[in-house]
């Protein structure tokens, strides 16, 4: 989270999903979400198209394998932005060496 923060970037959550279903009884494996945003690039892109803000804030999460490994998963936030035509409207900086550098750690 901290070399999120250092990115300028609005952790908005941490959502621990194994808590939340064990108030239904159910048994899960350790799933944890973090949601976070910075809303000065975010915001010009949901102020021009508002189905944007189906992809704010970004999610990472960290999972527990079937044998075990923890494992994380994010979708690329320049490929989003590509992906949806975006290109000209934010630069959004590319956190994948961030996000790998902070589980290394």
């Amino acid at each position: 989270m901290i070399a999120l923060q250092q990115q300028d970037m609005t952790i908005y959550a941490r959502i621990d999903r194994q808590v939340e279903s064990k108030w239904y009884g159910l048994e899960t494996r350790p799933l944890e979400f973090l949601l976070f945003d910075d809303p000065r690039l975010s915001g010009p892109l949901v102020e021009k198209d508002p189905t944007a803000a189906t992809c704010f804030p970004v999610r990472i999460i960290a999972f527990e394998d079937a044998n075990g490994n923890c494992r994380v998963a994010f979708r690329d936030l320049p490929a989003i932005i590509k992906e949806w035509g975006w290109q000209e409207a934010v630069t959004w900086p590319d956190l994948a060496p961030v996000i790998s550098r902070a589980l290394s750690d």
